[in-house]
């Protein structure tokens, strides 16, 4: 080949079509947040999870050697699994082990401070299990800072954990009070219970509910200081 006749334009180092950096990444990052919020609708075992991702991966394996343009389908499926068992495998809030000892329904004296009040009412209110009454009541969850410890040798107030959704209940008789505001510090005598749990098909689980708000028991409460 004569001098003339070579090509000195510049050659492209990299094609001019190639796909941003980041997209694969991105794609994974939704699959995975799919995963995510299907397990919060749907509640798979994590054992059969961990199970299905045997197969998924030889499908993605054998769709980058056999079918390059279909290895998406596999992928993003594999992706989803991944953030379905991350979501069953991740730690689920737990009752506070001390306060569900002192939860036995004996008469306490405890003391905390208010984290949440909701509003005076005047109204018949009950927690589930217990008896309607009437007269004023609030509902606030106080975060323990001591309880009353008793036993066959002592009565002595100790520290405590874990945080109780208290009914306040005043006389009817009485004017409605302003009640409590979050950052108060109280004082009670008041019967620790575990919230109920009803074992039919598809009820509401009340413990549950409180426990996923970081509330281990709940209390009736008359006297306050």
């Amino acid at each position: 080949m004569k001098a003339h006749q070579i090509d000195h334009r510049p050659v492209a180092l990299y094609s001019e079509r190639e796909p941003p950096v980041g997209a694969p990444l991105f794609h994974a990052a939704w699959l995975f947040a799919t995963g995510i919020a299907i397990a919060h609708y749907i509640w798979l075992r994590p054992a059969w999870l961990l199970l299905l991702l045997f197969p998924v991966s030889i499908l993605c394996g054998l769709a980058a050697i056999r079918a390059q343009r279909l290895i998406w389908v596999p992928v993003g499926v594999l992706w989803s699994i991944l953030g379905v068992w991350c979501a069953e495998m991740q730690p689920q809030p737990a009752p506070e082990p001390s306060l569900t000892a002192l939860s036995d329904g004996l008469m306490r004296t405890v003391e905390g401070t208010v984290i949440n009040a909701g509003p005076v009412r005047n109204e018949s209110v009950s927690e589930p299990g217990e008896i309607p009454a009437e007269g004023p009541f609030q509902r606030v969850d106080v975060r323990l800072s001591s309880a009353e410890i008793v036993s066959d040798t002592e009565d002595v107030q100790k520290q405590a954990n874990g945080v109780v959704h208290m009914n306040i209940r005043w006389p009817s008789e009485t004017t409605p009070p302003a009640g409590f505001g979050c950052g108060q510090r109280i004082r009670a005598d008041a019967r620790l219970m575990l919230p109920d749990v009803y074992r039919d098909p598809g009820a509401w689980n009340y413990k549950d509910y409180l426990v996923e708000q970081g509330i281990t028991s709940t209390a009736s409460v008359k006297q306050i200081e």
